[in-house]
């Protein structure tokens, strides 16, 4: 079965589409859409690096920010130990997930080093393929201050295993909406909509990179690039909105 017809069935991209409806309970605004304009060129792919991540609305809300007809070449990796796992549960939870955005397991540390490697070069091969790949470089949920927060080095290690460029995606607002531990979305703030922007930046491109040191510091040196520009978009368009 192809890509195309297991990750975006005509069913599931309806299904996205409607789930995505819930962000027009915000004030969703998109900039920088037209530095996603390469991605429109034959076999081009990229790597969306979204930050911070609050919950579960981060993906669709990127989903919903990518011109429409990019989105049937997104793919999302997901944690294997939280959205697949065995048994009937997993497995519909699993098919929950993929009606809102479309995945693939993604396996952890817990997986070992064997099960993170084999993650990777599925991950690569689909960005070979032409797929773009949007994911959080966290990891994980924090409470820290944006400047404080680690990135994993996972995302710069795909990026040199496939030279493809890195999108850095700045959301703001979210952390209000469905903020850590919070199960019921709030949209509105005395009765008026919450403001959510959705920022791309400019894609970092490893071509421009030396790229003849050790791997590990080659990854902490693109982690530490990456995270200074989601941290520098997400502080700008939060100072333009006076917040």
């Amino acid at each position: 079965m192809s890509v195309e017809s297991h990750f975006h069935t005509p069913l599931q991209e309806a299904a996205r589409d409607v789930f995505a409806r819930i962000l027009k309970l915000t004030d969703f605004q998109v900039v920088g859409r037209d530095r996603l304009a390469f991605l429109e060129e034959t076999g081009r792919s990229a790597i969306f690096a979204f930050f911070p991540h609050t919950g579960h609305l981060d993906s669709p809300a990127v989903r919903k920010a990518v011109p429409p007809n990019l989105r049937g070449k997104l793919l999302y990796p997901a944690a294997a130990d939280y959205w697949h796992k065995d048994g009937v549960r997993g497995r519909v939870k699993a098919f929950m997930s993929s009606l809102v955005v479309p995945n693939f397991p993604m396996y952890r540390y817990e997986a070992g080093i064997k099960g993170m490697q084999e993650s990777l070069d599925q991950a690569a091969e689909f960005l070979r393929s032409g797929y773009s790949l949007v994911a959080s470089p966290e990891g994980t949920r924090s409470d820290l201050p944006l400047q404080e927060r680690q990135l994993r080095t996972g995302v710069a290690e795909l990026a040199l295993m496939t030279r493809k460029p890195i999108i850095p995606v700045g959301l703001i607002g979210m952390e209000q909406i469905l903020p850590r531990g919070r199960i019921i979305p709030s949209f509105r703030e005395d009765g008026v909509k919450r403001s959510v922007r959705v920022v791309f930046g400019e894609a970092i491109n490893l071509d421009t990179h030396d790229l003849t040191g050790e791997r590990r510091n080659l990854r902490r040196e693109i982690s530490a690039q990456l995270k200074a520009d989601l941290v520098n978009l997400c502080t700008d368009v939060r100072t333009g909105l006076g917040s």
